[in-house]
Parts: C-alpha cells; sequence; structure tokens
C-alpha cells in the first residue's frame, strides 16, 4: 500500500468511524465504549477487552439535539448528542463522560436520561491539578472505572492485562510522535490536515491495526521528503480543543503555514506523554494524565501558563499563535485575555479564530488566515533584512 493508500484508509475512519467500530464489534464479538472527549485512560477500556472509540463530532447540522440541550452551548456536545440522537452510535454498549467543563458535567445528566440502558459512567476530573490531593483523587477516579468496567465486562482487569495494554498504547502514541516530528519539519507531503486525520483515526480504532497502519506510513515517509522550492511557510501554533472542522484545518497548509505544534484534544495533548510502564499501571496512568499540557477550565500553579507557551514557542520556532475555541467554549474565552497578554510580552501575533464544527463560512474564515499568514511573512521578511 502507498502512501496516498495508507492515507486514504485513515481518512475513510475518520469520515466514518463508527461503521469501522461496528465491525470490530462483530468481528471480536466485544463491546464497544464510547468517550466523549479523548481524555480519558483508554488503557482500562482496552484492558477490559472492549474497544475504545472517541466520540468527536462529524460536519454536519444539529436539529434534533436542540430539542434536549441549548444551544449556546458546545458545538461539539451538540453535534455528537445528535450524532447519537440519529442512532449512528445505537451500537455502542456504553460511554465515559469526563468532567471537563460545566457542559459536560450537565450533559452527562442529559445522556443518561436518553439511553439509561447503556453502562454510562462520569469520570470526575480534579480541578485542582497539582499537589498530592489532586493525585489521590484521580487514582481513586480511576479504580472507580476499573471496577465499574470489571463488573460491566463480567472480567478481572488483572496488573497484565493493564501493562499489555499500556504497552500498546505507548507504543501508538511513539508512532505518533514520530509522524509529528516529521511533518513540523515541514519536509515531508503530508499536510497538518491530514497529520490530525490519523491521530483522529487512532481513537476511532483498534489501536493493533493503527499501529500497523501507521508503521507503514513512517515507511513510506522515510528520509522525509526534500525542499520544493518555494517560499518557506510561517510556523504557527494551533491553539484549541479540537482540530475541527477539517475544512479550515486544511487551510493552514494551503495559505503558507505550518503548523509546528498544537495544544488540541486531538493533537498533541493526546501522544505527547507516555504511560510508565515500571510502576504500578493504574498509577502511571494518573501520572501521565497531571504531566499533560495545562488545559482550559482547570486550575494550576500561576507561572504554569506563562512557562508552558514560553517553551512550546521557542522551541518549534513559533511566529504567530491561532486561538481557535469552538463556539460558546468559556473556558477558552476565559483564559483567551490571559494567552493575549503572554503573546504581547512574547511580540507573538496571535489570532482569534472561533469556530463551529460545520464548515459555515469558509470564505470569511480563509480570508482571515491569509491576512494573517501575510502579517507574518510581512514580520519575517522585516527581521530577515535587519
Amino acid at each position: 500500500m502507498d502512501l496516498q493508500g495508507i492515507l486514504t484508509e485513515f481518512l475513510t475512519v475518520k469520515s466514518d468511524p463508527y461503521s469501522r467500530a461496528r465491525e470490530w464489534q462483530v468481528t471480536h464479538q466485544g463491546r464497544v465504549i464510547a468517550h466523549l472527549l479523548p481524555d480519558v485512560p483508554e488503557e482500562i477500556i482496552h484492558a477490559a477487552g472492549a474497544l475504545p472509540l472517541a466520540v468527536l463530532g462529524l460536519d454536519r447540522n444539529v436539529s434534533l439535539a436542540d430539542s434536549h440541550i441549548p444551544s449556546f452551548i458546545c458545538p461539539f456536545i451538540r453535534n455528537s448528542f445528535e450524532i447519537a440522537l440519529h442512532g449512528e452510535l445505537d451500537f455502542i454498549d456504553g460511554m465515559v463522560i469526563p468532567y471537563v467543563c460545566d457542559s459536560t458535567r450537565a450533559f452527562s445528566h442529559v445522556w443518561e436520561a436518553k439511553f439509561p440502558d447503556l453502562f454510562n459512567h462520569v469520570l470526575w476530573l480534579p480541578k485542582k491539578c497539582d499537589g498530592d490531593s489532586a493525585k489521590r483523587f484521580l487514582l481513586s477516579e480511576f479504580l472507580r472505572l476499573k471496577e465499574k468496567m470489571e463488573v460491566f465486562s463480567g472480567r478481572k482487569i488483572t496488573d497484565s492485562d493493564l501493562y499489555q495494554s499500556i504497552r500498546l498504547f505507548n507504543e501508538n502514541r511513539r508512532l505518533l510522535r514520530q509522524l509529528f516530528a516529521l511533518r513540523k519539519k515541514g519536509r515531508v507531503p503530508i499536510s497538518y490536515a491530514d497529520h490530525l486525520t490519523v491521530v483522529k483515526a487512532s481513537m476511532m480504532m483498534a489501536k493493533e491495526h493503527h499501529n500497523t497502519l501507521l508503521s507503514r506510513l513512517l515507511k513510506c515517509l522515510k528520509g522525509g521528503g526534500q525542499p520544493d522550492g518555494n517560499e518557506e511557510p510561517v510556523r504557527v501554533f494551533l491553539f484549541g480543543i479540537v482540530g475541527e472542522p477539517h475544512a479550515v484545518v486544511s487551510l493552514f497548509d494551503e495559505l503558507g503555514m505550518n503548523v509546528a505544534d498544537d495544544h488540541l484534544y486531538d493533537g498533541t495533548r493526546y501522544f505527547l506523554q507516555d504511560v510508565d510502564e515500571a510502576i504500578d499501571p493504574i498509577e502511571g496512568l494518573v501520572n501521565r494524565h497531571l504531566s499533560k499540557d495545562p488545559l482550559s477550565g482547570f486550575h494550576y500553579p500561576r507561572d504554569t501558563w506563562t512557562e508552558y507557551l514560553q517553551k512550546r514557542i521557542k522551541e518549534n520556532q513559533i511566529e504567530g499563535l491561532v486561538y481557535f475555541p469552538p463556539k460558546y467554549c468559556e473556558p477558552l474565552e476565559f483564559d483567551y485575555p490571559l494567552i493575549k497578554e503572554l503573546l504581547l510580552e512574547m511580540d507573538v501575533p496571535i489570532l482569534f479564530l472561533e469556530t463551529d464544527l460545520q464548515s459555515g463560512s469558509l470564505g470569511q474564515v480563509k480570508t482571515r488566515l491569509e491576512a494573517f499568514a501575510e502579517i507574518l511573512r510581512g514580520r519575517k521578511d522585516e527581521s530577515l533584512r535587519s
């Protein structure tokens, strides 16, 4: 299978993830446990013999969901619920909803009322993310999920089961990091949108098969590409929740912007940190979660955001940041003034680009991104002349 064939298979999974999950369910006679955001310990679900399936929403209009939940909450939640109400998730055996924000907390009650016969679990995440108390609380929550999965699956989840799943998922993260390292150099024939497609597919298909495909993809990219003589792209940082809609994310490479780093659930947050395989497996999962990059809506020591942004921007030679919140995302909107001020101090331009999961006014978005790219190129040219 050549490069384009592999990318096409990943895109097929990303565009129609539920058909592949249905096939896995029939073939393996196993359970499928969905989760609303890819910030849950999937290894626990996998160790119980189930398929973890991220529900990330699809580019479509919302109608049915508006009769159950307000139209002014996160479009990601509304879109995911719309998919469920249309029956596209009628094959899943359960849903895990992590408490990330007030919208996810409130939505968990709506989901349980609408689908009471499923295995439904709310994963409570500590809002204060440092200190022993956060670790103790998260350890109890991960153990609670493990115990509920054992009851539901009818099988004991042993440490051996967990270590086996952790090794599999660590391997997937290692391969995704390799791909990202090649991509951000800007010298391989794979766009940032394609990179996100590969990451999203990892959340929606069996890790065993994804690892095989991803290894083949990396072999196709071995040695990297050659410079094509075109102008060097400006290097940008994409900061948000999820990389959607796909049509908007595809504009970056088209407009000469290399997304050299990101802050997304379905981006670097998913694969940068591994689980320590040398310690207790649940403790390792807890440590990994607490070592992830800071997230809007959670509480960190005073200098966490400053140190995080300075490190990532300097390491990746970032020339501009695109603040990419979904519409009505209050946590991200609350953090915007803080991050804008930090970027101003670092002399890094920032573009606030609020989007919905639907493509919407793509022309207007493209115009704004074009203008931002021109600003960054102008600054780059001026810096080279000085």
